[in-house]
């Protein structure tokens, strides 16, 4: 195990010189983050998980800052964000009305049981996943759940700054190194 800074600072070393601004914005945007530590690098595992980073995944996963509990939590809900950021961007892209209200008939019973998590954890997890699958419908409902359950527009606009700094690690780890 290790502290998430320890991570961070082993996935910037990984990054090459390229990748400046990344390598600044990781520690900033998780190490400084609004989010509870445990909230932050949920999401960045569950961004990690979307992302299909394993690099990324194995270096968050091993964080001291979350427990098994939320470790499960934030895999439970980047898993089932795998299957909904296709469905409802299908849906909303295909144009067809009868498609809309035909109902996906998928399981998605995680999300009563909220990956055994916390529902807002579960949520901020799902919503991570959610930015990198860039699917509009499931960022605007995970939004605006955080939002009513009382999370600020710093806090949200964190997932989002860690979201999008760990896909492009991502990218940059499977590309460029």
């Amino acid at each position: 195990m290790s502290s998430i800074a320890d991570s961070c600072r082993s996935i910037k070393d990984a990054l090459p010189p390229e990748a400046k601004d990344l390598k600044l914005n990781l520690g900033s945007v998780i190490e400084r983050s609004s989010l509870s530590d445990a909230e932050a690098a949920g999401a960045a595992l569950a961004a990690a998980i979307m992302a299909r980073s394993v690099d990324l995944v194995e270096a968050f996963l091993s964080v001291d800052e979350l427990d098994d509990v939320d470790r499960s939590g934030a895999k439970t809900a980047a898993a089932l964000m795998a299957m909904n950021t296709t469905w409802y961007p299908f849906i909303e892209m295909s144009d067809d009305k009868e498609l809309e209200t035909a109902g996906a008939g998928l399981r998605m019973n995680a999300f009563t049981t909220h990956g055994g998590t916390t529902p807002q954890k579960f949520e901020l997890f799902c919503l991570a996943a959610a930015i990198v699958g860039k699917c509009h419908k499931c960022i605007s409902s995970h939004t605006a759940t955080l939002r009513s359950s009382g999370y600020t527009t710093e806090q949200l606009r964190d997932v989002g700054r860690i979201s999008a700094t760990v896909a492009g690690v991502a990218v940059v780890l499977d590309t460029l190194v």
